[in-house]
């Protein structure tokens, strides 16, 4: 697996609470936004991204199962952290992490609404997260959805004892390439956009990561913007 990132505190925000982790040779990758709203944003997203990497290092992980319970337990080390320092009460982040399992497929988790997308030969842009927001929530209810229902979240790490992150499972082949972003991407550049850079740069990850940054830097990048561009090379 080729794996390229790129995080940068964009325009506006003055410092940069987002986290990203990729270990090709063992296909464990996650991402996370601290919320800058909540106590050390940026605290939170490296300790939960610390947690997820260190524990798939120690004892590798084998199901979605496997996936779901690891980040229940990053939760509550993140919960744990809080009551022994109460400086860090009320600490928050958004997280996605996969794992590459031994037959072919991708486990997947997430909280939030950063996101991970499959490009395959069939389809160039799925998404396989859907974001754990208000206006996502209101849509399935069938309301009406609010300004500003987008920016608040329904799920994160480190906010609450009953956590349930959603997970799930794909196939992956080689020509696969997977795009883990930050919502500081996704918010300001468009799908259609990202599907066509995608297929203009077919099999250079680094100028595909070099071109969704210039266009969120082009559209005024007012959050922090990270991604993962991950391409599956099975032998």
């Amino acid at each position: 697996m080729r794996l390229t990132s790129r995080t940068d505190p964009g325009l506006v925000r003055a410092k940069n609470e987002d986290c990203l982790f990729g270990d090709a040779k063992h296909g464990f990758f996650a991402i996370a936004d601290g919320l800058g709203g909540h106590t050390h944003g940026q605290y939170c997203s490296q300790m939960a991204v610390d947690f997820l990497s260190d524990s798939a290092a120690t004892t590798p992980i084998v199901s979605e199962r496997d996936l779901y319970e690891r980040l229940r337990s990053c939760n509550t080390a993140l919960l744990n952290h809080q009551k022994d320092y109460p400086a860090f009460a009320n600490m928050r982040t958004t997280m996605v992490c996969a794992q590459l399992l031994p037959n072919n497929r991708l486990a997947f988790c997430w909280a939030g609404d950063s996101r991970l997308y499959q490009s395959t030969t069939d389809r160039p842009l799925t998404q396989l997260t859907q974001d754990h927001t208000r206006a996502m929530h209101k849509k399935r209810l069938g309301t009406p959805v609010q300004q500003g229902d987008e920016h608040i979240l329904t799920k994160s790490l480190g906010g609450n004892q009953v956590f349930e992150p959603d997970c799930g499972n794909v196939a992956v082949a080689t020509t696969d390439r997977l795009l883990f972003a930050t919502d500081g991407l996704t918010q300001v550049v468009p799908e259609e956009i990202i599907q066509a850079l995608l297929s203009q740069y077919p099999k250079n990850s680094e100028l595909l990561a070099d071109a969704l940054m210039a266009h969120a830097t082009s559209a005024g990048a007012p959050d922090n913007v990270s991604l993962m561009v991950a391409d599956i090379t099975f032998t």
